[in-house]
């Protein structure tokens, strides 16, 4: 008897142990494992809503701009964009993370704004938002990257920190040489009065140069009269 409750207690320990290796199986866990916190999720959702922004912009401006420049590079960054989104959203189905599926509501205001402009104003606001769109993402990728928990969606901000700060630079330089930005010299303006370029910048006003000249040459005649005079004066007393 006491056979049999000594094999019916191993197996009923058995049968736990068994079970509690399944239940430990069925919990998340490992990189990406378990939940992750409010600092990966809302990292995740406003890349995709900037990815969204970005490929939408991009892509009209690709249409729609006026420098030939800023077309290209509103392609490039569109095409960028669309595999940082796909890489997101592979990363978001191994986590179990519904993303949004549309920009946010100030990205759907400035959207509604570029498609009403146009000419060298559209292009000025492309870039405008461009850099503020990604000044704001930059920002929000370096705080995943600082305060970040999961592995794995740190690692994806850190492998899209460059392309961020490479778009950056990009419409930075750009909005800089934009005609519509106001910046540089008019084409076919005259230099300054009285600059000569390739004097390094001495005066060459022609009124000052006549009179310097009449100057000297008043000088002179002043002092071959003034020697004249001493002479005769010496030749009187003699």
């Amino acid at each position: 008897m006491k056979v049999r409750m000594v094999a019916a207690s191993l197996f009923g320990s058995a049968v736990l142990a068994t079970a509690g290796v399944g239940i430990a199986a069925a919990q998340p866990g490992g990189p990406g494992g378990g939940q992750l916190s409010q600092q990966d999720q809302t990292f995740m959702m406003q890349n995709a809503q900037t990815d969204l922004a970005e490929i939408s912009a991009g892509q009209l401006a690709a249409q729609r701009a006026t420098s030939p420049q800023v077309r290209q590079d509103a392609q490039t960054i569109a095409s960028d964009h669309q595999q940082v989104l796909s890489t997101l959203q592979d990363l978001a189905r191994d986590l179990h993370v519904t993303l949004p599926d549309s920009p946010d509501s100030a990205q759907q205001q400035q959207a509604q704004q570029l498609s009403a402009a146009s000419g060298a104003s559209f292009d000025q606001t492309y870039l405008q938002d461009m850099i503020q769109g990604h000044q704001t993402s930059i920002n929000h990728t370096q705080q995943e990257i600082q305060s970040g928990s999961d592995r794995q969606v740190v690692d994806f901000a850190k492998s899209y920190l460059p392309s961020a700060q490479k778009h950056l630079q990009m419409v930075q330089q750009l909005s800089s040489t934009n005609p519509a930005s106001g910046t540089g010299t008019p084409s076919g303006a005259n230099p300054p009065s009285g600059v000569n370029a390739g004097s390094g910048g001495q005066a060459a006003d022609p009124q000052l140069s006549l009179a310097w000249i009449a100057g000297l040459a008043g000088g002179g005649a002043l002092l071959m009269l003034s020697s004249g005079g001493a002479l005769l004066a010496a030749r009187r007393r003699e």
